[in-house]
Parts: structure tokens; C-alpha cells; sequence
């Protein structure tokens, strides 16, 4: 790892290196702008703009943007949003429109500068208002950085839209194995060949499901054994009920999530925990409750509720036990794949965060 010192960096000021812009457009149809951009289509976080508003639907926005241009979030800045126009549009009043004077700074460099942390902080830091907060860019515009000669910033420019293109792909990437995993439970639980060893049984014949123990917050003494909530493991107790493998599902609350564990545990009221595996395959079992959209069966308007006896009754196409040991062992390497991508992925977005936060702090490390 070599330290770059940032001697020879200059300090400047946003407002000398990026202009806010406030160009209007009252008849977007007629001048070819199809599209518009309010605060919900851009993600936290996320430089790409991945969903928008259809102009030709109706909309009261007029400030017009380019492609290019840098989208910026004056409203709520803690909620990080900034974006690059990847097109010609309109937006949001609450969306600042920044421009980069190319003769001063890169003007790729310019969406991971107001990108970095120490840019969002100062936003929040100028913001007035106490249901909606909003920034200005005269305010703004007062932000100190080290700039680096041009050369290099065209240099770390690179570097850091290499790296965002690699957080993109892995990304796509994540979603079709996402979307393989998805199909391969679909063939396994639901296009198996009819055949004799196949049976039709319910899921209470299947492997039955019981409420949860009582177990108040007052009560759990920190221990060894998980206490298993409806939204899965969160606190641990020092006494269990259900000796593993086991698994179990949303009672109350959080609903059609499905949780597996190979140790003693504590199902907790709030969930449905299988009694009875009747010599089925536990992973197995674990893997056919999750493909089985138990939230559908769900009831209540406040807080949704899921009766035992209603997913009881639900029929499936069970296999035999080592027929079913089989989908269970692809199924979870398929998902040991997808999980150790997801690292893969959020160790990536964390060293491309670190790279932008150096560079706009104290010193780069590359």
C-alpha cells in the first residue's frame, strides 16, 4: 500500500469549481424531454439513476437538467442522494442541478465529490427546517476540499469510475444468480415429474408448525442459545426449547420470512416453529417453507398475523428423503454462492467508499 501525500493540492471552494444551475422549461413534450426526476427516483448512495417519471403522464416540474449534469438532493440531505443525468430531463425543485468548470476540476470527478461523506455532513450541517430540512447551494458552494492537479484528477477519475463499473456489473451479476437461485426452488418444489414417488400430502402432514414460547424482554438473561424473533436471530438467552435442527417462520409481525437453525434455540411468540420433521429432511423443509409465500395466507390490517391452520392446509409434492437431501445440498450451494458474492459485493462498495472519502480528506492510499 503506497501513501500519497497531497502536497501540491490546492484548497478551493465548490462554488469555485461547480455552478448551480436553474434552467427552465415550461413545454418539455415540444423540445424532445420525455423524462423527469423527482428525490424518489434517486437511490441512496447510488451515482445511477435507475427509475424515473414519464413527462407525457403530467407533471408540475420545470427545472431542466442535462445529460452530464450532476443531481444533487437539497431536501433531506442525510438521506444521501446524488446522482449523475445519464439523459436530458426535468426534476424536482429540491434536486440541485451542478455543473463542473472543466477548467478547474474533471468533471467526472465532480458526482463522487458531492458524494463523499464530508460533503453529505456539511449538507446536513446547512440545512434549515426541522420536518423538511433543506440545504442551499450558497451554502454549499462555501465547501473546502484539496483539489489535485489536473493531470491526476484525470487519473483518479478513472480509477474510481473503474471501480463503480465493477460495483455495477457485480451488482447485475448478483441479480440474475438471485434470479437462478429463484427458478432453480421454482423446478425443484413445483415442475417435478409426476411420478410414484412423489406424494401429495399438506403442509401439517408435512412437518407441522406451533406458536412460539412466551419469552419478555424482562425476562432474557443473556446465554448461549438464540432467541428467534419473527424477523429471525436477534438476542440470545441462557435456556432453549427446541433442540436443533429447526426452523421456523413469522407468526406476528414480520411475515413469510423463513429461518433455519442447526443449534438449540428459542422460538419466540412471534413465530410458527416446525414440531415435527416426521423424518423428512430439515434443510429441506426449510428450503420448501420458503418458496411457499406463507405472508399470502396472512391476515389483519394492523399488524399482519399468520394462523397455523390456514398454511396447514396448504398441498405440496413432497419426494422421498434422499431425493429431497439432493435439492437441499443445491439449493444451499447456490446459496453459499449468492452470499459470498453479496461480501464480495459490499467489500467492493466499501473500498470504493473509502477511495472517495481519501481523497477528499486527508490522504489517498492506494
Amino acid at each position: 500500500m503506497k501513501e500519497i501525500n497531497k502536497k501540491g493540492w490546492d484548497k478551493i471552494s465548490l462554488g469555485e469549481v461547480c455552478k448551480n444551475l436553474n434552467l427552465s422549461e415550461r413545454e418539455p413534450l415540444s423540445n424532445g424531454i420525455e423524462r423527469y426526476i423527482g428525490l424518489e427516483h434517486i437511490e441512496t448512495q447510488n451515482l445511477h439513476v435507475k427509475s424515473w417519471g414519464d413527462v407525457a403522464e403530467g407533471t408540475t416540474f420545470t427545472k431542466k437538467f442535462l445529460k452530464g449534469q450532476v443531481l444533487f438532493g437539497k431536501r433531506r440531505a442525510y438521506l444521501k442522494k446524488a446522482a449523475l443525468a445519464k439523459f436530458d430531463g426535468i426534476c424536482s425543485g429540491d434536486i440541485l442541478v451542478f455543473e463542473a468548470n472543466d477548467k478547474i476540476l474533471n468533471k467526472k470527478l465532480l458526482p463522487f465529490l458531492v458524494s463523499s461523506d464530508r460533503f453529505f455532513d456539511f449538507a446536513v450541517q446547512t440545512s434549515a427546517g426541522s420536518l423538511s430540512p433543506r440545504t442551499k447551494f450558497q451554502d454549499l458552494a462555501k465547501f473546502e476540499f484539496l483539489l489535485p492537479p489536473k493531470e491526476q484528477q484525470s487519473k483518479l477519475a478513472d480509477l474510481l469510475w473503474s471501480g463503480d463499473t465493477m460495483i455495477e456489473y457485480r451488482k447485475k451479476m448478483g441479480e440474475k444468480l438471485n434470479q437462478v437461485y429463484d427458478c432453480l426452488k421454482f423446478a425443484s418444489f413445483f415442475l417435478e415429474p409426476q411420478n410414484k414417488r412423489y406424494k401429495e400430502m399438506s403442509v401439517g402432514e408435512i412437518a407441522p408448525l406451533q406458536r412460539g414460547f412466551d419469552l419478555p424482554n424482562g425476562k432474557i438473561i443473556e446465554g448461549e442459545y438464540q432467541v428467534g424473533y419473527s424477523n429471525g436471530f436477534s438476542k440470545s438467552h441462557n435456556d432453549y426449547r427446541v433442540e436443533g435442527p429447526g426452523v421456523f417462520t413469522g407468526r406476528s409481525g414480520t411475515i413469510g420470512n423463513v429461518f433455519y437453525s442447526n443449534e438449540k434455540y428459542w422460538p419466540h411468540n412471534t413465530t410458527l416453529w416446525v414440531t415435527n420433521f416426521n423424518d423428512n429432511f430439515p434443510k429441506y423443509i426449510y428450503h420448501l417453507y420458503s418458496s411457499l409465500n406463507f405472508e399470502n395466507h396472512s391476515a389483519g390490517t394492523g399488524v399482519p398475523t399468520l394462523n397455523r391452520n390456514d398454511i396447514h392446509k396448504i398441498k405440496v409434492r413432497i419426494p422421498p428423503k434422499n431425493i429431497q437431501i439432493q435439492i437441499a445440498e443445491k439449493l444451499d450451494s447456490m446459496a453459499s454462492q449468492i452470499n459470498a458474492f453479496k461480501k464480495n459485493l459490499e467489500i467492493s462498495k466499501q473500498i470504493q467508499k473509502q477511495l472517495i472519502n481519501q481523497i477528499f480528506g486527508g490522504y489517498l492510499h492506494i
